[in-house]
């Protein structure tokens, strides 16, 4: 997946307002931005929708659900 020149510009943007403030230090920070994109990704597709993920084609559903997985094992890497 590529984004168009819109979501460049849209993530762009929120990339310079610089980071937020207030954040636990005990959260994972790669863990908070997996689920990040997952919400969004989840958001910006229609449920029932397949994707192209590399050369297999996945339900949309079940990619945004492998990330929340995927940000979960992260977090119980780095506590492990």
């Amino acid at each position: 997946m590529s984004p168009t020149s819109a979501g460049r510009d849209y993530f762009d943007e929120k990339r310079s307002a610089g980071p937020k403030r207030g954040r636990k230090r005990t959260e994972n920070a790669r863990a908070i931005v997996i689920r990040r994109a997952a919400r969004q990704l989840e958001s910006a597709i229609p449920p029932d929708a397949e994707v192209l993920v590399g050369n297999i084609m996945a339900a949309a559903d079940d990619l945004v659900e492998a990330f929340r997985r995927h940000a979960s094992k992260v977090e119980r890497s780095q506590s492990a």
